[in-house]
């Protein structure tokens, strides 16, 4: 079973993307300079461009499979967001991570 990913808008907490309920299969990758990409395969087209109308202001989580009791919170204090239509992926880069327990 795969990390339980998640998107939510910074201010109010509406949620933006789930990977479970919107099908997105993902891959993390340290990207260097204390940066994480995130490669997002999503085809339900609304949902990526919710995430790209919000992109300055986007909380990323991901929960561990199986784990209920922590979680990885990953920002992008620059909106690093780019949404390749043709190929259905969202790539994030997030400049901040904080591991916490829930």
């Amino acid at each position: 079973m795969m990390n339980h990913m998640y998107i939510r808008h910074a201010v109010g907490g509406r949620q933006l993307l789930d990977s479970i309920q919107h099908t997105a299969g993902y891959e993390v990758e340290e990207a260097g300079s204390g940066n994480w990409k995130f490669v997002i395969r999503i085809t339900d087209e609304h949902a990526a461009q919710q995430v790209l109308q919000h992109k300055n202001e986007m909380n990323l989580f991901v929960i561990g499979s199986g784990n209920t009791s922590s979680k990885t919170w990953y920002y992008s204090s620059d909106g690093n967001v780019q949404y390749d239509r043709t190929n259905s992926m969202l790539v994030i880069v997030a400049d901040a991570k904080l591991d916490y327990s829930v």
